[in-house]
């Protein structure tokens, strides 16, 4: 097996991008979280910080979160980002409310 050891990945002409794997963010909640509220509301300390490399920057964002809920409930969830000392915003994600690309009716 043969192994190639690197200290720096450089292109080889000026502008050249490569995408990379430049950071990776990690967070975990194993617990119970129980809530009334009609809108969104934080699962405690669920939170990952990045900083991007540069303004075209992409984030891959993987969740798996487990639920349940009573006769005429129904849940969802909600990925937001906050940029240096803003107000949190709602990333562009595809919509899985009711009736919605196979949501619960």
């Amino acid at each position: 097996m043969s192994k190639i050891f690197v200290d720096q990945i450089a292109s080889k002409t000026v502008g050249t991008n490569y995408n990379f794997i430049k950071q990776v963010g990690h967070a975990k909640f194993l617990g119970n979280e129980t809530s009334n509220s009609s809108s969104f509301v934080d699962i405690t300390n669920l939170t990952v910080t990045l900083t991007p490399s540069e303004t075209a920057s992409k984030f891959l964002i993987i969740g798996n979160v487990s639920a349940n809920a009573n006769q005429n409930q129904r849940g969802g969830i909600k990925v937001v980002r906050k940029i240096g000392t803003g107000s949190f915003s709602d990333f562009d994600l595809p919509d899985f409310s009711a009736g919605s690309l196979g949501g619960a009716t």
